[in-house]
């Protein structure tokens, strides 16, 4: 399509995300084109890929003979005996017309064809969403691996089985034998260190003797 759009002729002037010299054509199922290839720049900005006339050797940049908007296409390889390192490109709205180009080697003509596939924004939507996709399933996972490791790492202590280190003894008179019934001791002891966390390497518990 031709470029008569300000904003279109402003994004064409741009820095391109890829460029390089192709020759092209309109090849159609009910007629043929006798001109032949016409050798063109190629400039993809976004989902925008613009060509420009050649003058001798170089470019004509001072504006875009045409774009093509890269949604609802196709791009693949063309295996043409008669056209070396071509690939094509197809539209939905034109099922009966393919756009021929024809590279310098193999290497341009898959590297075209790579940044053409990723460059429509339904590619980038799609892309997006199964990142999304990924994010959730990796968090839900993490959250699961979480409660799991937070259920290993509980611990119920028997007392029976732990050998308590008496640190000290204090009554509350200065005399054990003057001690009164049911008068509260407190007894001290240590805690063998577990893997529970950090702050557990010494429990002090309070025992009441009655």
């Amino acid at each position: 399509m031709k470029v008569n759009n300000r904003q279109l002729l402003l994004i064409s002037f741009e820095e391109a995300d890829f460029e390089g010299r192709l020759h092209y054509k309109k090849v159609s199922m009910f007629w043929s084109n006798d001109k032949g290839f016409k050798e063109r720049w190629f400039k993809l900005k976004h989902n925008m890929l613009f060509y420009f006339k050649m003058n001798e050797t170089f470019p004509m940049l001072k504006e875009p003979a045409g774009v093509f908007i890269l949604e609802n296409y196709n791009v693949q390889y063309e295996e043409n005996g008669e056209v070396p390192f071509s690939f094509s490109i197809t539209f939905n709205y034109e099922p009966d017309v393919k756009y021929l180009f024809s590279a310098r080697s193999d290497d341009v003509v898959f590297s075209w064809i790579s940044i053409l596939r990723s460059s429509s924004f339904g590619y980038l939507k799609e892309k997006m969403h199964n990142l999304q996709k990924q994010i959730h399933e990796k968090t839900e996972t993490d959250e699961k691996m979480t409660r799991k490791t937070g259920r290993q790492e509980e611990r119920v202590f028997n007392f029976s089985n732990v050998n308590l280190q008496i640190e000290n003894l204090n009554f509350n008179n200065e005399k054990t034998d003057s001690r009164k019934k049911n008068e509260n001791v407190d007894i001290n002891y240590s805690l063998p260190k577990t893997k529970v966390g950090d702050d557990a390497t010494k429990s002090e518990v309070d025992l009441i003797l009655l």
